[in-house]
């Protein structure tokens, strides 16, 4: 397997609490494809990482996961589709995994699941809300 560097991914090393993650250094394998790298800057936490981390997760969780679906990130590579979408290395983008494992410091992921984040939005607010609202989907209603 061919590498792009190194990540610190916070991984869970038994089910339990905060305090059975652990902050491990590992590869990154290189982009395939279309897919891209982004260095995460922020990553949410909700109610899905912690049942999984406790073990009691739906979708039977398993230890050494690394937690979290949303992040917001820089891109550190681009390619074809990504650029096609407007997604250019150094854009910020908002992203939602299709499995865990966004709490770590950088993703291969492929464009499709990828939003570029407003100027106007902070990364830390633009973590905390749905992929949705990043591209503007979700719209107030009108009274």
């Amino acid at each position: 397997m061919r590498e792009a560097g190194e990540r610190r991914a916070a991984r869970a090393v038994r089910f339990g609490g905060a305090d059975t993650l652990a902050i491990r250094s590992e590869p990154v394998r290189a982009p395939r494809g279309n897919e891209v790298i982004v260095r995460v800057t922020h990553a949410a936490i909700g109610a899905t990482d912690v049942t999984a981390v406790q073990g009691r997760y739906v979708l039977q969780p398993f230890t050494r996961l690394v937690p979290g679906y949303d992040f917001i990130g820089v891109l550190e590579t681009e390619s074809a589709m990504s650029a096609a979408l407007g997604l250019r290395k150094g854009r910020r983008v908002a992203g939602v995994l299709p499995g865990m494992g966004a709490q770590a410091t950088r993703l291969v992921v492929t464009p499709k699941t990828l939003v570029a984040v407003p100027e106007s939005l902070g990364s830390a607010v633009a973590a905390t809300l749905a992929r949705s609202r990043c591209r503007g989907r979700a719209r107030p209603r009108r009274e």
